[in-house]
């Protein structure tokens, strides 16, 4: 066992560290760390850091590991910090619309929190069931909601950083209207954990809207779809969020809710979220737009919670999903 390894497991615990082999569950791109270590405080992590950059050793932060694969591969990974142990919801002013959360916290698990104060986080990245908080700021996923409410980078009004050396920074204030020097949190998102390890965030909440409806329609060609999508974001009409999908995406997303496509085109998807009146004219406004469709329905409840959730897992690499 290296000094390394010794002095990481002095600051976290046996429990929580793993070394050699069977660190290698978290190697990146192929490259093995010598060590993973599972700090469960910021103190935790800013000593683990104080260690590993003494050691001279290059470290990795690893939130849920949904988003592991962006960015270049890493030409060292010696220490990977896992955030798991630091999922807690630190605070939530549901008055404010406001909420701090630990970083290693899955997405889901602070929705459901936050859902049974009627409120949610506007972020529907993939892998929500994996993706911790850190991760999705790290990486600045976002999901098809980003249409009306932004990305996480728009969302989070305040940060907590330790940096490499250890120290702890802190940017942005628990209020959603900050205008004290320059915003300095929006820098570490989309930074892929290169510029610190992301530790704690706060953001701003919207209420859970009262109805939500997925209006799906069919088309022969893209062209024709294309047509009736600047119709919708050239009116009054105002989605949650809006898709576009490939003949290939659609029975991807089908076989993925268990139902049978025959679709031959494209079809676009709409939601719409308010009262459930409003709803229903922004609905009827957007079929009389699409005049072209050859067929379409409307999704709700379960079967439009899978929907999204197929279309938002989808393989964003996969260039023949988007028309």
């Amino acid at each position: 066992m290296s000094e390394l390894v010794k002095t990481l497991e002095s600051i976290v615990g046996a429990a929580h560290l793993l070394a050699g082999g069977d660190a290698r569950r978290y190697a990146v791109d192929g490259v093995v760390p010598e060590v993973a270590a599972f700090p469960g405080s910021v103190d935790e992590v800013s000593a683990v850091l104080v260690a590993s950059s003494k050691a001279g050793a290059a470290v990795v932060p690893w939130g849920g590991g949904v988003h592991m694969g962006l960015g270049a591969i890493p030409k060292r990974a010696e220490v990977v910090v896992g955030l798991g142990r630091l999922n807690q919801v630190l605070d939530h002013e549901p008055g404010d619309m406001t909420s701090t959360v630990q970083a290693g916290m899955v997405l889901s698990d602070y929705q459901a929190h936050l859902g049974r104060h009627g409120q949610f986080l506007s972020l529907d990245p993939p892998g929500v069931g994996r993706a911790t908080v850190g991760g999705i700021l790290a990486a600045n996923a976002s999901g098809p909601r980003r249409l009306r409410y932004g990305t996480a980078r728009d969302l989070l009004i305040g940060l907590r950083v330790v940096n490499a050396d250890g120290t702890v920074t802190k940017g942005g204030a628990k209020v959603v209207k900050n205008v004290t020097g320059y915003d300095m949190n929006k820098l570490y998102v989309g930074s892929l954990g290169t510029l610190g390890v992301i530790v704690e965030a706060t953001f701003r909440l919207y209420p859970i809207p009262a109805c939500e409806r997925t209006w799906v329609a069919a088309f022969s060609t893209a062209v024709k779809a294309r047509r009736v999508v600047a119709k919708i974001l050239d009116s009054p009409l105002v989605p949650s969020a809006l898709e576009l999908l490939s003949e290939t995406a659609v029975r991807e997303v089908s076989r993925k809710i268990g139902v049978t496509s025959e679709v031959h085109g494209v079809v676009l998807a709409v939601a719409v979220a308010s009262v459930p009146e409003a709803v229903d004219a922004q609905i009827r406004t957007a079929q009389t737009m699409a005049g072209e469709a050859d067929e379409h329905e409307v999704l709700e409840g379960q079967v439009q919670d899978a929907f999204w959730a197929a279309v938002r897992d989808f393989d964003p690499g996969d260039e023949s999903a988007v028309a």
